[in-house]
């Protein structure tokens, strides 16, 4: 669904700051919970897209796939990477014009304003040990936060850490042959970099601005049928703000019964 979204702005008065931000991190999953907040999706839309209120422009290749699919979690431990691109920022000046007619493009039932848009990539990969019996999971996970700890940046020290809890792992009496590793790989661009093993999946990361890149214009993206999906966050603010004085300076006016669109897809707030 896309929504019915209407300037109350003139488009030339925008102010865009590029971006080379690339943050990355891993978690050892402590309850098989996927840290959504790194990619900075709200718990809302999280519920909104597993419940089927909403779908993302990717399919089960972006967030579909992760949100809905479960299967990652039986008999398993899982370090999830999750990294996020940012390119681009663009947000509306202080000073720009509203278009005379702006009070009349507003529906009673628009009441946010988005004033921010940043423009980028995410991917989410799924590095995940198979146990072949119940009840080895908490064996594993001890393991591996113990040498990796819960959490941390995803870097060289990582990359060794990650190799170290591998050896141990396979130096485990009760472990030896009883768990197998497989990858499943989310993201709003294909890897150029093949995925299977620790230091693969840095070198992924390393190059997913390149790839981002790869799209041509990092202002958007287009779907099948020509809609254009910006990427990343929009930071928004009240309409309601008018009623003390404040001009809706905004780059789109949205229902919260529409949404807005993105890198997500349509989301609704």
């Amino acid at each position: 669904m896309i929504p019915c979204m209407k300037d109350i702005h003139y488009t030339y008065d925008l102010h865009q700051t590029p971006r080379q931000v690339l943050n990355s991190t891993y978690t050892v999953l402590q309850e098989n919970v996927l840290p959504y907040s790194h990619i900075g999706l709200p718990a809302d839309i999280v519920l909104r897209i597993k419940s089927e209120n909403m779908h993302t422009a990717l399919g089960n290749l972006g967030l579909d796939g992760v949100l809905k699919k479960t299967s990652w979690k039986s008999n398993s431990v899982v370090i999830a990477v999750t990294s996020v691109v940012q390119t681009v920022l663009r947000e509306i000046k202080d000073d720009a014009p509203l278009l005379d007619n702006w009070r009349t493009r507003i529906d009673s039932n628009q009441t946010h304003y988005v004033h921010a848009q940043v423009y980028g990539g995410w991917s989410i990969i799924l590095y995940r040990f198979k146990c072949q019996h119940n009840g080895q999971e908490e064996e594993v996970r001890k393991l591996l936060t113990y040498i990796m700890g819960v959490s941390g940046q995803m870097d060289e020290k990582a990359v060794d850490l990650w190799q170290k809890a591998i050896l141990a792992l396979n130096q485990t009496e009760d472990l030896i042959d009883k768990v197998n590793v497989e990858v499943e790989v989310y993201s709003s661009v294909l890897h150029s970099e093949p995925i299977s093993s620790p230091d693969s999946i840095l070198k992924a990361v390393k190059k997913l601005p390149e790839d981002v890149g790869r799209l041509g214009q990092p202002m958007a993206i287009k779907d099948m049928v020509g809609r254009e999906f910006g990427i990343c966050a929009v930071r928004t603010t009240s309409v309601a703000s008018t009623a003390i004085g404040r001009d809706p300076h905004s780059l789109k006016v949205f229902s919260p019964q529409s949404g807005y669109c993105c890198g997500y897809g349509t989301i609704t707030v």
